[in-house]
């Protein structure tokens, strides 16, 4: 049966003190009985030229040494009770130890939610925000895809392609620094960086293609915005007609003039009816 806690990190010491305390425990409980057994034998011995009186106080004087033994039997079996809840209690520790340990050599593997993945993408620090992202920050990420082979044109992209690939997805860790919230000095001087994604498996496959064909960009996002967005990619043509939605009128024309509803059509033709009977009236 397996040990529940790592048997190399125990501390000696410790276990040394109280096997000692445990041997010299049964040792006195030995010599204690070995004393009183050696008392009786002779206090039996000499009771043969004794008087009644002699006798009845030799009783009294056995009957308190074995009250005693009594105590001290309870007092070792207290105190035997106490060194075992000691040693149960660091054998918990030494447990809960060793699997701290294990989670401090793997975090990520306990930090990864279930149904993800742990992919691991090298970006640009400038790319990621400048560095400025931390460990359990959500992002999104941007892919920028070079132009496809000649075999795949027919996808009629305008030269290289970009699009939201993804969007709020957690960082579970920048190099080797899994701490939540906790940015280095090394990655805000670091060229690029290692940044573990938690992904499922479909958008793992889809980010190692992206990496394989282009670039990323993160974009930094508040922990309590996990609301998604339809967005087309970005080209030529959805910049222009970004701009001209985005822009109004064109410098130095007035604004045109509303066109009429029918409504208005209407009211205004019955208005002018009206105002022609009144004519033809006076």
């Amino acid at each position: 049966m397996p040990l529940p806690f790592d048997i190399k990190s125990i501390d000696k010491k410790k276990v040394i003190i109280l096997a000692v305390a445990v041997i010299l425990g049964l040792i006195a409980v030995f010599l204690t009985n070995n004393y009183i057994d050696t008392k009786e034998k002779a206090i039996v011995s000499s009771m043969g030229g004794m008087t009644r009186q002699q006798v009845a106080q030799l009783e009294e004087r056995l009957k308190n040494v074995e009250g005693q033994n009594q105590m001290l039997a309870s007092a070792l079996q207290q105190q035997n009770a106490s060194i075992q809840q000691e040693v149960q209690k660091m054998a918990a520790s030494l447990s809960a130890s060793s699997q701290t340990a294990e989670q401090v050599k793997s975090p990520v593997n306990v930090k990864t939610p279930p149904g993800k993945r742990a992919v691991t993408v090298v970006i640009d620090r400038t790319s990621a925000v400048g560095g400025l992202v931390a460990p359990g920050d959500y992002v999104d990420v941007i892919a920028h895809l070079n132009s496809p082979p000649e075999s795949i044109k027919s996808l009629k992209t305008e030269g290289s392609l970009i699009v939201m690939l993804f969007q709020n997805i957690q960082i579970l860790a920048i190099g080797d620094n899994t701490d939540f919230g906790r940015r280095t000095d090394d990655q805000m001087s670091a060229g690029s960086l290692s940044i573990t994604f938690a992904l499922n498996p479909h958008e793992a496959n889809l980010l190692s293609f992206v990496q394989q064909n282009g670039s990323l960009q993160l974009i930094l996002r508040p922990n309590s915005d996990g609301e998604a967005y339809i967005l087309p990619s970005a080209s030529w043509k959805t910049l222009a007609e970004y701009i001209s939605v985005a822009q109004g009128k064109e410098a130095g024309k007035a604004k045109p003039e509303e066109e009429e509803t029918d409504e208005e059509a209407e009211a205004a033709k019955e208005a002018a009816e009206k105002a022609k009977t009144i004519e033809i009236f006076k």
